[in-house]
């Protein structure tokens, strides 16, 4: 069915394979007649056939657990079928002693409990578990409920104290062997199998009485989606023949199963056939079945599911290597997504971490727009140190989409948290370093007079790359972890996805090679000397942070709360880094009353390496002009090095006229070098990258 095939045209399956097949099954309220589909519109073939609000199949017959309890030794004692567990304890107990005294029946056994190493032991123990429901229409007890210990306490008394392993384990054959054979006082099993003039058979017991609980099996009927119209019609009438009335109550009496089609049960003549019959149920007892279906939309594969609760059980009720709590846990948590809880403690911790950064971004702007501290930002205007402080708060959002249940809209939320906040900080600082270029050119001219618009720009291709990577479908995948939390993570499998993430991640990496290129130029402008130094520092820390990030996504990791903060370090490190480095440093300052702030900000920033420099292996010889071909090319290339060079030595902020020169090739890279303090003071500096332009321009 997986591989879409149209072999088949209608299949007949177990219920639990709904859940892995549904989606190759054809909805039937599209193709059979509702005069059908209304005769088994009730609450057993929708829990049965319905996924997703489809109804992708029609019960063909189901069978459901009830109590057998042993009709001539109640009557014997004058007891009565139990209806709770304690009063199934207590008659055992009393008939087995009784048995034991009087009539030496030693082999005599209290209670089967229908629990193998097989499927069947799943239905039996989710029965008690079921029937320990506090009230008639509460739902299914969790797992980490005081309902479940006791169900479970209760099992392991059962077996105990009126049974024993090998009986409590047995499959179907051997209890049927045993009620034939009347050496069993009461037994959960299957309905319309053993005769009823030698059985009492009525449903489970529960905890109180009223409270009952039965699992049930089902035989389905669907049709197979991939097949051509023709089939499909073909298909519809072997419905209609199926689910009829006629053959319907055929399958009822005759073969002694149950059925879906309601009206059955109302018929008086049916009813008294099967009140009359010694081995069918009465339509009173099957009408009244207080049921449940097994757990099979779980985990996509129910089957993984099965096998793990019964190696859990097992463990429990005949190894006795795990305690009831534990199995308990151990069941809840092969199903149950895990994640951070916002009222958890980490939660609260990452949400009073979140509130305190933002209000601190807010307390420093309020410090920034005072006159008295205008020394200290002077490099951008007050409202683009309020775009980087947004941009630090934007990015911090990000650990929010990581708290309480996933969904895709957090999914597709993170990379654009990420990659917005991280344009809205740094647009501005890359666009003045531009401006702040010390040769005057038109480049930066234009930057200069359409700044605001760069911003916008820049903005706009993060927009336009959130707007592809909305197109790309996101799934939340399940991370199922054996004996541990399962949690969920998101995931892209197209390539449209993979393409805008990898292109967003170069969109950023290109914008930090754009800012280490100029920082390395403007590296000794006196007057912008201690941001470029501060920017220097969060270069490194934001590629340090970018790098991380990525190798941690392609880490496998196995434990939810791991899983989640180290993908929140990285964030809270970028965040705290960048505002102590380029806001936190500048107010520092604003309060120290020394005389040498500039020595003493180098210090907290980098811890220079001294070199000695030889100013004269600086100096640079003009090239002549009329120098062509491969020499001319390797001359200007010199040429262009010794002028990033002679940039990057300058220390003042004047530019060369503008008419007297052309646009700069800006896009090289050169490593940075640290320089000796002694050549910064020269005037020889300036002299330098003088001549070093001219001899650009000449060659």
């Amino acid at each position: 069915m997986n591989k879409k095939s149209d072999k088949y045209d209608i299949y007949m399956f177990d219920n639990i394979y709904l859940n892995q097949y549904g989606d190759d099954l054809m909805n039937l309220q599209e193709r059979i007649p509702n005069n059908i589909l209304n005769n088994f519109n009730n609450s057993i073939t929708k829990s049965l056939c319905v996924k997703k609000g489809k109804l992708l199949c029609l019960p063909f017959y189901f069978n459901f657990g009830v109590l057998y309890s042993n009709k001539k030794l109640l009557d014997k004692y004058d007891k009565k079928p139990p209806k709770t567990w304690n009063e199934l304890m207590d008659i055992a107990k009393y008939i087995l002693d009784m048995e034991k005294n009087e009539n030496k029946n030693k082999n005599l056994i209290g209670y089967m409990g229908h629990m193998p190493d097989f499927e069947t032991s799943v239905c039996s123990s989710l029965e008690v578990l079921y029937s320990f429901r506090d009230n008639f229409n509460d739902t299914f007890p969790s797992f980490k409920s005081s309902e479940a210990k006791a169900a479970f306490d209760t099992i392991k008394n059962l077996k105990d104290n009126i049974s024993d392993d090998n009986s409590f384990r047995v499959s179907d054959y051997p209890i049927l062997l045993a009620l034939l054979s009347q050496q069993v006082i009461f037994a959960r099993y299957w309905d319309n199998i053993i005769p009823s003039m030698d059985y009492y058979i009525t449903h489970l017991p529960g905890n109180k009485e009223g409270i009952s609980a039965s699992c049930i099996n089902s035989l389905n009927v669907g049709i197979n989606k991939h097949s051509d119209i023709e089939k499909q019609i073909a298909a519809r009438k072997v419905f209609e023949f199926l689910f009829s009335e006629e053959i319907q109550k055929d399958i009822l009496i005759k073969f002694k199963k149950n059925v879906g089609l309601k009206k059955l049960y109302e018929d008086e003549e049916v009813c008294q056939i099967l009140e009359n019959d010694i081995i069918s149920i009465s339509c009173n007892m099957t009408k009244n079945i207080q049921f449940f279906v097994k757990p099979i939309d779980l985990l996509e594969n129910y089957e993984k599911y099965s096998s793990k609760y019964r190696e859990i059980l097992k463990s429990y009720l005949y190894e006795g290597t795990r305690s009831s709590e534990v199995a308990l846990e151990d069941i809840y948590n092969i199903s149950h997504i895990y994640h951070i809880e916002v009222l958890s403690a980490e939660g609260i911790a990452v949400i009073v971490s979140n509130i305190f950064l933002t209000l601190l971004m807010i307390i420093s702007y309020l410090f920034i727009i005072q006159k008295r501290n205008k020394q200290y930002f002077k490099f951008l205007l007050n409202r683009y140190w309020l775009l980087f402080m947004v941009g630090l708060v934007t990015v911090n959002i990000y650990v929010y989409t990581g708290l309480s249940e996933l969904s895709r809209f957090k999914c597709y939320i993170r990379p654009i948290l990420i990659s917005g906040g991280f344009t809205i900080s740094f647009t501005p600082i890359v666009l003045k370093m531009i401006i702040n270029f010390p040769l005057k050119n038109r480049i930066s001219d234009f930057v200069h007079h359409h700044y605001f618009a760069f911003i916008l720009i820049f903005m706009l291709i993060d927009i336009i790359s959130f707007i592809f990577y909305s197109m790309s479908p996101l799934i939340i995948k399940t991370y199922y972890i054996e004996d541990g939390k399962n949690f969920q993570y998101c995931i892209s499998y197209s390539k449209l996805g993979k393409s805008v993430v990898m292109g967003m991640i170069i969109y950023k990496g290109s914008i930090l090679i754009i800012l280490a290129f100029f920082l390395f130029l403007e590296w000794n402008i006196e007057e912008t000397r201690n941001d470029i130094r501060s920017f220097m520092s969060i270069l490194y820390i934001n590629a340090l942070s970018m790098i991380l990030y990525v190798m941690i996504c392609n880490v496998d990791i196995k434990n939810y709360h791991i899983y989640y903060f180290v993908r929140v370090i990285p964030i809270y490190s970028y965040t705290i880094t960048n505002y102590l480095m380029v806001i936190g440093v500048r107010f520092q300052f604003s309060y120290m009353k020394k005389e040498n702030e500039q020595e003493l900000l180098e210090k907290m920033l980098f811890k220079q390496a001294s070199y000695k420099m030889e100013i004269d292996q600086l100096s640079i010889n003009p090239s002549p002009p009329s120098i062509k071909g491969r020499e001319s090319s390797s001359v200007k290339r010199e040429t262009l090095k010794s002028l990033m060079v002679n940039v990057h030595f300058s220390t003042g902020t004047s530019k060369t006229d503008a008419n007297k020169t052309d646009d700069m090739l800006l896009s090289l890279d050169s490593p940075s070098s640290y320089v000796n303090e002694s050549f910064l003071s020269s005037s020889y500096a300036s002299k330098t990258l003088e001549t070093s332009y001219k001899n650009f321009k000449t060659t």
